[in-house]
C-alpha cells in the first residue's frame, strides 16, 4: 500500500457521515470512520456509493471474499474484533 504521507484528505478523527437514502427502512445519516491501516485517503465527498459488508464481516487477513465488489464503495466492516483473537 502506499504511503498515506503526502495526501490531503480528512484527518483520520475528523468526523464523517454517511447518509443512506435507499432502501427507505434503513435511510438515515450514519457516522462512519475511516480506517486507519487500509484503503483510500478520502479527499472528497462521496456521490452515489453503494455501501458493501465485507465477507468475512470483520475483514480479517489480506483478501476479502467479495473484495472486487469493494472498488469505490464504502466498506460495512463488523468493529470489535480483533482478528486471530478471537
Amino acid at each position: 500500500m502506499p504511503s498515506r504521507r503526502g495526501f490531503i484528505g480528512y484527518g483520520i478523527n475528523e468526523q464523517l457521515y454517511l447518509e443512506v437514502l435507499n432502501p427507505t427502512d434503513v435511510a438515515y445519516t450514519y457516522k462512519i470512520r475511516e480506517a486507519r491501516d487500509f484503503g483510500e485517503v478520502l479527499a472528497q465527498p462521496l456521490r452515489n456509493v453503494q455501501l458493501v459488508a465485507t465477507e468475512p464481516s470483520e475483514a480479517c487477513g489480506q483478501l476479502i471474499d467479495n473484495g472486487n465488489l469493494l472498488l469505490n464503495q464504502v466498506a460495512l466492516v463488523e468493529r470489535g474484533y480483533v482478528c486471530g483473537l478471537n
